[in-house]
């Protein structure tokens, strides 16, 4: 009866053990995944970022070249 008593609680304190550790690894595991996201949503925004910039820089082009055809300005020929 002494021996199953102690087997099982040894048992217990294994499962505890494990739990902890698996709680441990866990909660790392969402830590990393946290500061990952973080990461990706800055890169996310970064990239819109130069894509406007871009989209502003294409359409000053075309208005650039719009007036200076309306006022009449060319190039050296």
């Amino acid at each position: 009866m002494q021996s199953a008593i102690r087997f099982r609680g040894k048992l217990l304190d294994d499962a505890e053990e494990s739990l902890v550790h698996s709680t441990a690894n866990a909660q790392s595991v969402a830590a990393k995944a946290k500061q990952q996201h973080k990461q990706a949503s800055w890169n996310f925004c970064k990239v819109l970022l130069m894509l406007l910039v871009v989209a502003v820089v294409f359409s000053f082009m075309i208005v650039w070249i719009k007036l200076t055809s309306m006022v009449g300005l060319k190039g050296q020929r």
